[in-house]
């Protein structure tokens, strides 16, 4: 028996040399003779799970670690790489019990945390994801890992001014970090480009091309920066790299496209329309193809064809999408049952005087980034583009009180409403200190008329309206970077719209006169 432990025992310690090398194929069988030995030898079980995870072999460790909690079901490693395990094989949703595990075992283990946030990421479950992600930060607040995670969680939120603040302090924290990861670079120029910051943004994503010149992302990127700055041959060139590097990149010909119109069928559009019609085309590239030719279509007066291009790229969007209209048609009853004249009276003087803000709402594609253009060549106001710090920090609040909004605010204070007024106005200012006027083109606002109303009360609200078969075309055209789900089917489209519709119509009772209303026919045949 002595004997057989100490040939135990020269084999792990043999078998721990070799993982230590880096070499877990040449471990994997000592340690294998170890657990036929003695399967109760849950340290080598651990380890034997660790070398099958390092060789790829995910459903053999999977095993390793099931045995290892068998014989000891409170070690939190083990839970921990059984989480990683299950994660490894796309089976994150039964990754979580583990996870979890392992936290509650390990509390103050920031790896351990930071797994939980990205089993929860991986989920789309992007509130516990940013809760857990903000744990690790705690436990470890030199980690450029988790903040840039943070930063994606919160983008994906649609946070933006904090996933900057969060790739920023990222890349500070380990330039060595970014770049082995020039991907953190897109991510701070894409956030900066959701905030309107389009300068900042081209730099970032300069910084990409410098690190790693194969980047076909980082030049598709680069690209739309650069058309967004109105440099259209400076962005086709940008683009035809991308392209260069990845000949079927659909998302490269849509923004292509932009930066030139056509007058006739040339060599780039046979190019697209044999790479549609190609069997082995991926379901994304085909879906940013579809709205290229829809736009190449539209600049012939090919109507028809446009069209049947737009429908295509449409219906193939919204196959992704896991939205039902009755989401909405639920929300939107449910602000006009809570933001009532009631509210607004038992809520009264809980605003600001700051006459800063200046709001400009209505549905997409309905002149709101005229108006705010032509409001912002004013030399007394900045435009700040579409914000959603309200958004947000309306949502935070209600979240504090374990309810979404529009019930949680049912649950708010006039303490709570007024840290929502003054750290918005923080906020606000930061984009242009001193501007006596700043204007949020975020469309999506309307949904928080009420609420603007109550806690700005001197701040000027702007609702842009459009003729709805024009407004729902020009959104249909379009293909939204985040959100808008309902933007995909005709019919959802026009359900979506007339919801929005009733609740103009319910905030136009709730405070007449409260807002002015732009016509885009009007501003567009007479701006003065």
């Amino acid at each position: 028996m002595a004997k057989q432990n100490v040939l135990t025992r020269a084999r792990k310690q043999k078998a721990l040399a070799f993982m230590q090398q880096g070499n877990p194929a040449e471990a994997k069988p000592l340690l294998e003779k170890i657990c036929r030995a003695d399967r109760r030898d849950h340290e080598a079980l651990f380890i034997l799970g660790i070398a099958d995870g390092m060789l790829g072999e995910h459903a053999a460790a999977e095993q390793a670690f099931r045995q290892v909690l068998k014989l000891l079901p409170n070690h939190p490693d083990a839970n921990n790489n059984l989480g990683l395990s299950l994660e490894a094989q796309g089976r994150s949703e039964e990754s979580l019990k583990y996870f979890e595990s392992a936290v509650q075992l390990a509390p103050d283990n920031p790896g351990f945390a930071f797994n939980y946030a990205n089993a929860y990421e991986s989920l789309g479950q992007f509130k516990q994801a940013r809760i857990w992600y903000q744990k690790t930060i705690t436990l470890a607040p030199q980690s450029p890992e988790a903040y840039c995670n943070l930063g994606n969680v919160l983008q994906e939120e649609g946070d933006y001014a904090e996933a900057v603040r969060s790739f920023e302090k990222a890349i500070s924290l380990s330039s060595e970090f970014a770049r082995q990861y020039p991907q953190i670079y897109i991510n701070l120029g894409n956030a900066l480009m959701d905030m309107g910051q389009d300068k900042a943004a081209l730099t970032a994503y300069q910084q990409t091309v410098k690190i790693q010149q194969d980047n076909v992302g980082a030049y598709i990127a680069l690209g739309n920066a650069l058309l967004q700055q109105g440099q259209k041959q400076e962005a086709a060139e940008a683009l035809s790299r991308a392209i260069s590097l990845k000949p079927e990149s659909g998302s490269a010909f849509r923004n292509l496209v932009q930066t030139r119109g056509f007058a006739e069928r040339d060599t780039d559009v046979e190019t697209m329309e044999l790479l549609y019609g190609r069997a082995d085309l991926g379901m994304e590239d085909k879906m940013e193809l579809a709205f290229a030719l829809g736009k190449v279509y539209a600049d012939l007066k090919l109507d028809a064809q446009s069209f049947e291009y737009y429908r295509q790229g449409n219906a193939l969007k919204r196959a992704t999408l896991d939205y039902s209209i009755g989401q909405d048609r639920e929300l939107f009853a449910a602000i006009k049952q809570t933001v009532t004249s009631e509210f607004l009276q038992r809520h009264a003087g809980t605003g600001c005087d700051d006459a800063t803000p200046i709001f400009i709402i209505g549905m997409p594609r309905s002149g709101t980034t005229l108006t705010e253009q032509i409001l912002a060549s004013h030399s007394q106001v900045h435009g700040a583009g579409e914000l959603n710090e309200l958004k947000f920090l309306i949502e935070r609040a209600c979240e504090s009180h374990t309810q979404e909004f529009p019930q949680g605010l049912l649950g708010l204070n006039k303490t709570e409403l007024s840290a929502i007024a003054s750290t918005y106005l923080e906020r606000l200012h930061a984009y242009a200190p001193g501007a006596p006027r700043i204007t949020d083109k975020m469309p999506h606002n309307f949904l928080y008329l009420g609420l603007i109303h109550l806690l700005f009360p001197k701040a000027k609200i702007i609702h842009c309206l459009r003729n709805p078969m024009d407004n729902a075309l020009s959104i249909y055209r379009a293909l939204f970077a985040r959100s808008h789900a309902y933007a995909y089917d005709l019919e959802e489209l026009g359900q979506y719209y007339h919801l929005y519709q009733d609740l103009m119509a319910h905030w136009r009772e709730l405070m007449p006169g409260g807002f002015y209303e732009l016509r885009y026919e009007d501003l567009v045949s007479d701006q003065e």
